[in-house]
């Protein structure tokens, strides 16, 4: 745990997941109204009904806009619960600013992880990996290699700041750390519910995944890393290689589609079941690091 005693009052499990799940329904209703005269409704009704993705320029400004606005307010929210009901900073969930480096190492950690599951993927057949760069204008390309990590930055440090940084302290002080790893896992795997994946090796892979973050947060006593390898998770995958998930039981939501179709270097698609299997491998592996990392950082002098 960090430093959650800091506290003035603490705040009981149950509640915890109230606030947590208030934090994510209110941002995600207020950046709606606020951002989504902003959207191109007309663009978002052609996407649903486009076939293969092709990469659209338009697309990048409407994705940004919708990760960014439906997530950002989760740091103000949360903000405002730490101080007037917690009295406590912000920087109490596991944000030092001495601790700042360890978000590069995560970039670079989770680049390597997302590699190797592409290499994975290609080299069992069961994905099939093409060029996107030339799709789209390259100014469109620079475009979204610079803008899409500062909206991943937003999206995952949202879900960092909640599913790491709040629920994983507050109900593992309170009630054990195993229950804290448990109920943060939970509820970060139900609030991927939404994605349209209904396919229950992504749910396997997505809990796993929230398994490994705990476990990665935990070793390091702090989120700066789990912040970092989680932003490049998710751009890599996106805007490097391009995963995307092709059968009938993807029906992805608008999010998704959006993102299916921002500018970025390659394409690889396919079978949603294959995508997961060679996720859950790898997590499980990725576990297998957090886990000795942990034993190591916990083991008496």
């Amino acid at each position: 745990m960090h430093r959650v005693s800091d506290a003035k009052r603490r705040t009981p499990g149950l509640v915890a997941l109230i606030v947590a799940f208030a934090c994510m329904i209110g941002s995600a209703a207020v950046g709606y109204f606020l951002l989504s005269p902003l959207v191109d409704q007309r663009e978002l009704d052609a996407r649903d009904g486009a076939g293969p993705a092709m990469a659209d320029p338009f697309a990048l400004p409407d994705a940004v806009f919708m990760l960014v606005g439906y997530t950002a307010f989760i740091f103000v929210f949360l903000w405002l619960w730490l101080r007037l009901w917690e009295g406590r900073k912000f920087v109490t969930l596991g944000l030092d600013p001495g601790s700042v480096g360890k978000g590069l190492r995560g970039v670079l950690f989770a680049m390597a992880a997302v590699t190797v599951w592409a290499s994975i993927l290609i080299a069992t057949g069961a994905g099939t990996l093409e060029i996107a760069a030339a799709e789209v204008p390259l100014t469109a390309l620079l475009a979204a290699l610079a803008l899409m990590p500062l909206a991943w930055a937003v999206q995952t440090g949202s879900e960092e700041i909640i599913f790491r940084g709040f629920l994983l302290q507050t109900v593992g002080q309170r009630h054990g750390l195993i229950l804290g790893v448990v109920v943060s896992c939970v509820v970060f795997a139900l609030a991927h519910a939404g994605n349209g994946i209904g396919n229950a090796y992504y749910f396997a892979g997505v809990f796993l995944l929230a398994i490994f973050l705990c476990l990665y947060a935990i070793a390091e006593n702090s989120l700066w890393g789990v912040w970092g390898f989680h932003l490049a998770w998710n751009f890599s995958q996106s805007q490097v290689f391009g995963i995307r998930a092709i059968g009938d039981d993807v029906s992805p939501n608008r999010l998704f589609v959006t993102l299916d179709q921002t500018p970025r270097l390659m394409r690889l698609q396919a079978t949603q079941s294959d995508i997961s299997l060679a996720a859950i491998g790898l997590t499980l592996v990725l576990i297998l690091i957090a886990f000795f990392a942990l034993m190591r950082n916990t083991r008496p002098e």
